[in-house]
């Protein structure tokens, strides 16, 4: 069986994956219903030769994906841009809530200060930016990073859904969309909720009493301090 099976390789290596893959899809089809292709004495009497030519051509197959699946990746991370990002002090990291501009529902607002860079001769620019696990609720005005000298950027993010807890601390990372569409995330940054003071909102409560989602009066007890707005807690974090 040498002879023919060394005659079926090297007649292999001469076709593209369109022919071997065509061998591969006809040879299991073969060994699958040769009842019903009425060939079951072809089948049965050269059922070495087609399981062989199904194992051959299928082998075939699957390297060739695992080659241009890494063809395809190696490409991708040659051209990917190397961003560096450093976050500011964690003193101006700090989440809050207020309005999404559409929906008009409860939306977390993030703010901290980034340090990009990055060696290649042209500028990167950041397109976009939200928190691992959420959505970006309003456009990021473009960030251009020139180089490895920029000076530090001081971000606003808006994203749903909400994923701080009243007082807690949020600890994620950001994610930066470039001009490539390709992602870049940060180190896990901790965000400290900012809350106002009792006063404020006391103050704040006397002309503004209803809640911006519910338009129901909001005592003092019942408003939440994350919030930039007269809120219930109730209405943010159901």
């Amino acid at each position: 069986m040498g002879g023919p099976v060394e005659t079926f390789i090297n007649a292999l290596a001469k076709y593209s994956w369109r022919t071997v893959f065509g061998i591969f899809v006809a040879t299991g089809i073969i060994l699958l219903f040769p009842r019903q292709l009425d060939v079951v004495n072809w089948a049965r009497s050269n059922h070495g030769y087609i399981v062989i030519a199904f194992i051959l051509s299928g082998a075939i197959e699957l390297t060739h994906l695992l080659t241009t699946i890494h063809t395809l990746l190696r490409k991708r991370s040659e051209r990917r841009v190397d961003l560096r990002m450093v976050p500011g002090s964690s003193i101006h990291s700090t989440w809050s809530v207020s309005v999404e501009p559409l929906s008009k529902k409860p939306m977390m607002i993030l703010i901290c200060r980034m340090n990009f860079a990055h060696y290649e001769s042209f500028s990167l620019i950041i397109k976009n930016a939200y928190l691992r696990g959420t959505r970006a609720t309003f456009p990021l005005a473009d960030i251009v990073v020139e180089g490895s000298c920029d000076d530090s950027t001081s971000l606003c993010i808006g994203v749903l859904p909400i994923k701080a807890k009243p007082g807690k601390e949020l600890v994620g990372r950001l994610v930066f969309v470039d001009q490539f569409n390709d992602r870049h995330a940060t180190e896990r940054i901790t965000f400290r909720p900012n809350t106002l003071s009792a006063d404020w909102f006391a103050a704040r409560l006397q002309t503004s009493p209803n809640c911006a989602f519910c338009d129901k009066p909001v005592t003092l007890e019942e408003q939440a301090q994350e919030a930039q707005m007269t809120a219930h807690i109730s209405c943010i974090w159901r």
